[in-house]
C-alpha cells in the first residue's frame, strides 16, 4: 500500500526504530464473547516523525484486503468512532488511562526463565512489561486464562515459548493502547483496562 517509501516503522527492517504494531481486536468482555476478530487496528510509535505518520497513515486508508496467518483473506474498511461503533472498535476500548491492566491475548515472555518456578515466571513477565516501556509493575499477576469472557486461553497461542495471561497494576496511571512482550506488534500481549470485579 506505501510501496518503496514505506518507513523504517512500517517495513521492520531497521532494528534502532520502533515499529508500528498490528492489533487484531477481538471481541471480548461480555457474557457472549467468544473472542472472534471483528477489527484491526494499528498502532504508531510515538516517536515517527510527522512526515512519516502522515505517509502511514495515508497508505492505510488505501488498505482493502489483509491476509491472514492462516491464509485466509480479511476484507477492511475504515471504522469512524461513534456511539454505534461496536466496543470493541472504539478508540476509547483501548487507549484508556488507567492503573489495571488486564491482557486480552497472553504475553510471549521476552526471556523465559530456565526454571519457571512462580517467581522467576512473575519476573520474566515484568521484565517483559518495562522492556516494552512501561514502568515496573507495583503488583502482577500471571494466569492461564484472560480476566476477560471470550479471551484466548493462554495455551490457544500455537508457539512453544512460554506465554502467560496478565492482570497488572502501575503506581501511576498509564495510557493504552497497552502493548508487551514478543510478539506484541502483532497483537499478542495486548492489554485492556482491568475489569472492576478483578481490581482490589
Amino acid at each position: 500500500v506505501i510501496g518503496d517509501a514505506a518507513p523504517a516503522a512500517v517495513h521492520g527492517h531497521d532494528p534502532d526504530v520502533a515499529h508500528l504494531a498490528w492489533l487484531p481486536l477481538p471481541d471480548v468482555g461480555h457474557s457472549h464473547a467468544r473472542g472472534r476478530i471483528r477489527g484491526i487496528a494499528v498502532a504508531l510509535p510515538l516517536a515517527m516523525p510527522e512526515h512519516e505518520r502522515a505517509l502511514t497513515l495515508a497508505g492505510l486508508a488505501r488498505l482493502r484486503l489483509v491476509n491472514l496467518p492462516d491464509g485466509q483473506v480479511a476484507r477492511v474498511e475504515p471504522s469512524i468512532d461513534s456511539p454505534e461503533t461496536p466496543l470493541m472498535l472504539r478508540t476509547s476500548t483501548w487507549c484508556e488511562v488507567s492503573t489495571h491492566w488486564s491482557t486480552v491475548t497472553p504475553v510471549l515472555l521476552d526471556r523465559p526463565p530456565k526454571k519457571p518456578d512462580a517467581g522467576r515466571i512473575l519476573d520474566s513477565l515484568a521484565e517483559s512489561i518495562v522492556n516494552a516501556g512501561y514502568p515496573a509493575p507495583v503488583a502482577l499477576h500471571a494466569m492461564e486464562t484472560s480476566d476477560f469472557t471470550g479471551g484466548p486461553r493462554s495455551r490457544d497461542v500455537p508457539t512453544t515459548l512460554p506465554r502467560f495471561h496478565a492482570r497488572v497494576q502501575f503506581a501511576e496511571p498509564v495510557i493504552g493502547p497497552v502493548l508487551a512482550g514478543r510478539w506484541r506488534n502483532f497483537g499478542i500481549g495486548l492489554f485492556r483496562p482491568t475489569p472492576g470485579e478483578f481490581r482490589p
